[in-house]
């Protein structure tokens, strides 16, 4: 069963798609922000991370960088995923695409394409 780390600070929205995953058969933990999201990378040893980009004290992009700057994580499969905040999810996304991420989505999430490329990245 793969693993995947959740990292998103809305708690309604990540129990949402925490329990939709776990229907899909995969074991999911997740984080509330970006800093605890980073501790647990090193403790559940994720097969695949889903990130918000933005978030508090840690936001998804620092949080890739994080990652891909360890020898430890750096091939870590990411997919970011946005709703915006002052500005278009769609604008945080172009920003992480640079970051050697897996894959990106906007908020609201197409949950047919999200499934599609977790067997793709996850087979």
């Amino acid at each position: 069963m793969s693993k995947i780390l959740l990292i998103d600070d809305d708690a309604p929205f990540s129990a949402t798609l925490q329990r939709w995953l776990t229907l899909k058969g995969y074991d999911v933990v997740v984080a509330s922000n970006g800093r605890l999201g980073l501790e647990m990378v090193e403790t559940e040893k994720p097969d695949l991370i889903i990130t918000d980009v933005v978030m508090p004290e840690l936001d998804g992009i620092e949080l890739i960088m994080s990652l891909k700057k360890s020898s430890q994580t750096s091939n870590c499969k990411i997919i970011a995923i946005s709703g915006g905040g002052r500005l278009s999810g769609e604008f945080y996304l172009d920003m992480v695409k640079d970051l050697d991420i897996a894959y990106s989505m906007e908020k609201p999430l197409d949950l047919p394409v999200l499934e599609a490329k977790l067997g793709e990245l996850l087979e």
